[in-house]
């Protein structure tokens, strides 16, 4: 894929990825990737990724949370060593079809949010 230099749009939605090769992120006209409904999908956007990810928010802004608390020192207890990559597999979150359904952090000793 790295060899396709004028990519702009890559569609990899309703899929069963379970990663993406780094090439991806060093396509050059490539402004949009859209990975949406790919469970088993969560991906780091490099910082110098110019362009928009799409992934039905859920593993983005999942992992995002999971850094906000930890930056926080708030993470939920069950949260400690969870694998980045699999956020609907987290205690207290419940995913269908690649979306969020619930969240759960009962009992987590959360001091802030």
């Amino acid at each position: 894929i790295g060899s396709l230099t004028s990519l702009m749009h890559l569609g990899l939605q309703d899929n069963q990825l379970t990663s993406l090769p780094d090439t991806v992120w060093s396509l050059p006209s490539l402004t949009h990737l859209d990975i949406r409904n790919n469970e088993q999908l969560c991906v780091g956007v490099p910082d110098t990724f110019p362009g928009t990810v799409d992934d039905s928010g859920c593993c983005l802004t999942m992992v995002a949370l999971h850094a906000a608390f930890l930056a926080s020192g708030s993470l939920p207890s069950s949260w400690s060593g969870v694998d980045l990559n699999l956020p609907c597999s987290w205690p207290g979150v419940e995913c269908s079809n690649g979306y969020v359904t619930q969240l759960d952090l009962n009992n987590n000793q959360l001091t802030s949010m």
